[in-house]
């Protein structure tokens, strides 16, 4: 009796453990099961905002389990489509880098990712989180955002028949966002980035392109303008240009304006019997449309032997208030740089200007503008005997030396003849100083980087 006791004993034993290890299982917390073999991960898609702004991101977060199975893929599906599965065709599948994720003391690993929600307003999207390992793959439930209204997107277009006290500008609605646009225009003044707050035009309502007639500016003064359009939301602005007016009455006659090829509209100044561009030449092309190398490393502009430019410490800013600078050899090449019926004045152009305007001991401050800093584009101070009686309107844009360091900008001005001195390794050109009011002729390397001003043929 005894014996057979102990055997039932023992039977009652290993079957109140069996069943008491399926017990654990099946009232075990989720995230603990998959830490058994042979399970596909356990996933959740975690909650987020639902509206979210056109042409913004919004953070998509999951979870998963993954058991002791190795992943392989984790990230996110993406559809229009309400109750969409992974192979339909409007599904967007977006992958998460593995080492981004994040590993909890309990085993779950967290992800998310930056979503760009696209350009259309009122418009919903779904997702589900979904994680891969060498089973299968598990996915979270659906979650979903909506786009919301957003601010009109448009363009700003080149300013046009600049003269000293106005000039023609405009722009584009390309979206009004959802919501009609009510007012347009454009807002200028002589700061960066003006908006309403500022003088602005009103014309019309809606999408599409408008001009707009700007009225009562000053004389020989550096302008910003911007595209706005206004909607519900609020105001959207287009990107910014920027044009110089002109001195009353020294246009040169019947050209008061001379466009370059990349569409940079520059006003001219008749002196003596000269006519100039009155701004530091901006194009990127030669004239018959073939790009001029840009973008160069400090070494390869030391070494290059062909036509480069560069903009003052790679700021486009530089290039709006002072053009572009360029080696020698964009001067002399053969493919033109300044506009048709336009060229580099030589050396003894710009002599001609020199006496035209008293001599090289006076000149100077006749070419230079009486802007001084903090004015954009000024000259630093005192800007010794500038009066631009002349008005050339001398900018101090600097120079990129040929070892490829920026130099100077705000204050001296570098400008290239398109002569070439003996030895043949060096160019003439002109050079103005905030400190005084002479013109300085000397004769760098081909590689540094200068301004350019353009005559007339």
């Amino acid at each position: 009796m005894l014996h057979l006791f102990s055997r039932i004993g023992s039977f009652n034993f290993k079957t109140f453990s069996f069943l008491l290890v399926i017990g654990c299982l099946s009232c075990s917390p989720e995230y603990l099961r998959p830490t058994l073999p042979g399970k596909i991960p356990i996933v959740k898609t975690l909650s987020n905002q639902n509206l979210v702004a056109v042409n913004s991101q919004i953070q998509l977060r999951g979870s998963c389990y993954l058991g002791e199975e190795n992943l392989m893929e984790v990230g996110f599906l993406v559809s229009p489509i309400s109750g969409f599965v992974e192979n339909d065709q409007s599904v967007e599948k977006v992958i998460v880098n593995k080492s981004d994720l994040m590993l909890t003391s309990k085993g779950e690993y967290l992800f998310d990712m930056e979503f760009n929600v696209g350009l259309v307003p009122d418009l919903t999207k779904y997702y589900r989180a979904f994680c891969k390992n060498s089973l299968g793959i598990g996915y979270g439930e659906q979650a979903s955002f909506t786009t919301s209204l957003a601010l009109p997107a448009l363009t700003t277009n080149s300013v046009s028949q600049i003269t000293s006290s106005g000039a023609t500008a405009g722009g584009s609605v390309i979206s009004d966002g959802g919501s009609a646009v009510t007012i347009r225009g454009v807002a200028y003044g002589t700061l960066q980035n003006p908006t309403t707050a500022n003088s602005t035009t009103s014309n019309g309502s809606g999408v599409g392109v408008f001009t707009s007639t700007l009225t009562g500016l000053t004389a020989s003064t550096f302008y910003y303008v911007r595209a706005y359009a206004t909607n519900s939301v609020g105001t959207g602005y287009g990107s910014q240009v920027s044009f110089t007016t002109s001195l009353p009455g020294v246009h040169c006659n019947g050209t008061p304006t001379v466009t370059d090829i990349d569409g940079n509209i520059y006003n001219t100044v008749q002196i003596g019997n000269q006519c100039w561009t009155q701004s530091n030449l901006k194009v990127s092309k030669y004239r018959n449309g073939v790009n001029i190398l840009t973008g160069l490393s400090d070494n390869a502009w030391l070494n290059a032997n062909y036509g480069a430019y560069a903009i003052y410490n790679n700021d486009p800013v530089n290039d709006g208030l002072y053009g572009k600078l360029y080696n020698h050899y964009a001067v002399t090449d053969s493919r033109g740089l300044c506009p048709t019926g336009w060229h580099v004045p030589s050396d003894a152009e710009w002599t001609t200007l020199e006496n035209q305007l008293g001599g090289s001991s006076e000149a100077g401050g006749a070419l230079k503008s009486t802007a001084t800093q903090p004015t954009p584009g000024g000259w630093a101070s005192a800007n010794t005997g500038a009066t631009n009686s002349s008005g050339f309107t001398a900018l101090p844009g600097g120079r990129k030396v040929f070892n490829g360091v920026f130099d100077d900008v705000t204050g001296i001005g570098f400008w290239w003849s398109s002569s070439v001195w003996s030895p043949a390794t060096d160019a003439l050109c002109r050079t103005l100083r905030h400190y005084n009011s002479i013109i300085e002729r000397s004769h760098p390397y081909f590689e540094n980087g200068f301004s350019v001003r353009c005559l007339k043929d």
